[in-house]
């Protein structure tokens, strides 16, 4: 005797683009596609930088190994930095500092010491992404976390599939330090728009996101960072109230002006 079953009917999901997320977290927006710009350089164009200065093969690998374990070591102390800090602020300094390291590659006297700033440098400039990441999230919903985290995403790649282009160019034009120049210009690039978004908009910011280090994963697992604070701020009914929608609307129409 088969049994009817009625299935069950799954919440929709809402759409987002790229315009609205300008609205309301530009810097956030800025961050991914701008850190899409340094990292696709330093991933793609690293080889032949570090090939040029004299390293071998396996100097090579230990260049990349370095930056990368630079990433993984001070990733999670700059996100939990972040989470007890203001976030926009965390992000401006890490910006500025990575691009001071990057200015400063050229002028190292010894592969030793090209090494350890690349280890640093690797440590803030893998911590942008999600350090822009958690920024987005402290200002949307929670139904809204899978579209809004593949709507930035898609622009972080973006930046990526240019960068090896653009940096390979620069370095065609100045030389080998091309590189660590390219990658120092998009950071202060994206330092000095920080810096003038903090003294246009007071960020409307309620509740912060807790700062998750981005490992390798889909877009549905952002969805289980948010904690139950912040769930309970946005399941309150009043933050839907249309009223609110039109003040948060009036506030960033005045930035604009």
């Amino acid at each position: 005797m088969s049994v009817r079953r009625v299935q069950p009917k799954l919440p929709e999901r809402p759409k987002s683009s790229l315009r609205a997320l300008l609205g309301f977290a530009p810097l956030a927006v800025a961050s991914v596609g701008l850190s899409g710009l340094a990292m696709g350089a330093f991933w793609s164009m690293i080889p032949v930088y570090a090939t040029r200065l004299g390293f071998d093969i396996g100097g090579v690998g230990l260049v990349m190994s370095v930056a990368i374990m630079g990433g993984a070591l001070l990733q999670i102390p700059i996100g939990r930095f972040s989470d007890k800090h203001d976030r926009p602020r965390v992000m401006t300094w890490v910006v500025l500092l990575a691009a001071l390291i990057a200015v400063a590659m050229p002028f190292a006297p010894s592969h030793e010491m090209l090494l350890g700033l690349y280890f640093i440098w690797g440590g803030l400039a893998f911590s942008l992404y999600p350090l822009a990441v958690a920024q987005l999230i402290d200002q949307l919903h929670p139904d809204e976390i899978v579209s809004g985290s593949a709507d930035v995403l898609v622009m972080h790649g973006a930046g990526c599939a240019v960068a090896p282009i653009a940096a390979g160019s620069l370095m065609t034009a100045v030389g080998i330090h091309g590189l660590p120049i390219y990658i120092a210009c998009v950071f202060t690039l994206l330092g000095a728009y920080a810096i003038y978004r903090r003294r246009r908009v007071t960020a409307l910011i309620t509740h912060t996101a807790h700062f998750e280090p981005m490992v390798q994963s889909s877009a549905e697992a952002l969805e289980l960072i948010f904690d139950d604070a912040q769930r309970d701020l946005f399941d309150d009914p009043s933050f839907y109230e249309e009223e609110e929608r039109q003040r948060l609307r009036n506030v960033l129409s005045a930035a604009k002006v």
